[in-house]
């Protein structure tokens, strides 16, 4: 059930939603949680991240995603999530940060544990954004796990 608790703010009744409203200082307290390495949130990052968060109907999105799988006392919703991860018929890739301090990276041994037919791939010196703090460490994993799947002629 473990989550940071700045994420569990927003899934408060009435308050939360206000709480998860887009704003600079809400993507820069929101980059500080979610990066290991602070010297990831770039400039790009952060204006990438506004720009996102600007875009119309972000902030509903946001909050329904968070409000469905985090609750004022940590993740919520695993019954559903395990029911699903068992009918998976296709072999699954579980990306993780090993510092990841929104979801600890033990969840990801319980989603596979889950998983008919998973992988797991935690990666180093990584928060909650492996794409952006490891992006060729994300790649590698994500190419690995594609590769028996892929034509010959794509793969090469």
């Amino acid at each position: 059930r473990a989550t940071h608790p700045m994420m569990r703010l927003p899934t408060l009744p009435l308050v939360g939603y206000g709480l998860a409203r887009p704003s600079r200082l809400n993507t820069a307290l929101t980059l500080r949680i979610v990066m290991r390495d602070k010297a990831n949130i770039t400039q790009d990052l952060q204006h990438l991240t506004n720009t996102y968060s600007a875009q119309a109907g972000s902030h509903l999105a946001f909050y329904r995603a968070l409000r469905s799988g985090v609750g004022l006392f940590g993740v919520i919703g695993r019954d559903s999530f395990a029911r699903i991860a068992r009918q998976m018929a296709c072999p699954t890739l579980v990306v993780w940060g090993r510092h990841d301090r929104v979801f600890p990276s033990a969840q990801s041994e319980a989603a596979l544990e889950m998983l008919p037919d998973g992988t797991r791939v935690l990666i180093d010196q990584c928060g909650h954004y492996p794409h952006w703090e490891q992006p060729d460490a994300f790649c590698d994993a994500v190419e690995t796990h594609l590769a028996p799947s892929l034509p010959a002629e794509v793969s090469a």
